[in-house]
């Protein structure tokens, strides 16, 4: 969830009752989205549901836009996030420490360094996680292919990393479509452009 869409449909909100429809029409964005913006000034409690797709700010709310502050709401957990965050010894971790290490891999290279035997479906694991960091910017698919074993086999792919940016490990959050950055807490959409 963006702080920037957060941040519109707040502005967009008022004391009288507003629905769902009007402001995405407004704000020319989905229904999803303004949604998910909503339900997060609710759990911050700055705003309230009067109503089935209908809402409005509580007094909360509207002190801090009278109060002319910018909105700021720590996207963390209740307590806030221990900084800096602690190095895990998983197989996502030791990937990526592989993928630091050699710079330009296949996906049977990380595999050899990174498997410990413990792995349920490790193969599948590290796909799903080179994919998300190439659609986020820190991996790129190379053109050229290592040859296969097969004589009709296209080859492997070969990925390059291309935005390193620190030690941990940047985690994926398969619900949200989203890279987390643990070195500076930046997080990165996954979406296909």
């Amino acid at each position: 969830m963006s702080c920037e869409v957060m941040t519109k449909v707040f502005n967009q909100m008022g004391d009288k009752p507003i629905k769902l429809e009007e402001l995405a029409q407004k704000l020319e964005l989905s229904t999803k989205s303004i949604s998910q913006a909503v339900g997060n000034l609710i759990k911050h409690g700055y705003a309230t549901r009067s109503s089935t797709g209908v809402y409005r700010l509580t007094d909360k709310g509207k002190s801090l836009k009278r109060s002319g502050q910018p909105l700021i709401i720590n996207p963390g957990p209740e307590k806030g996030y221990q900084w800096p965050i602690e190095e895990k010894d998983n197989f996502r971790s030791r990937a990526w420490k592989a993928i630091r290490i050699k710079q330009k891999f296949t996906v049977n290279d990380i595999l050899m360094l990174a498997k410990d035997g413990n792995e349920k479906q490790a193969i599948n694991q590290l796909h799903i996680y080179l994919r998300a960091l190439t659609r986020a910017g820190f991996l790129m698919e190379l053109k050229s292919r290592e040859p296969g074993y097969a004589l009709t086999s296209n080859g492997f792919k070969r990925y390059a990393l291309v935005k390193d940016p620190g030690y941990l490990a940047p985690i994926f959050r398969r619900r949200e479509n989203e890279i987390f950055n643990p070195n500076n807490g930046e997080v990165l959409s996954c979406l296909k452009a």
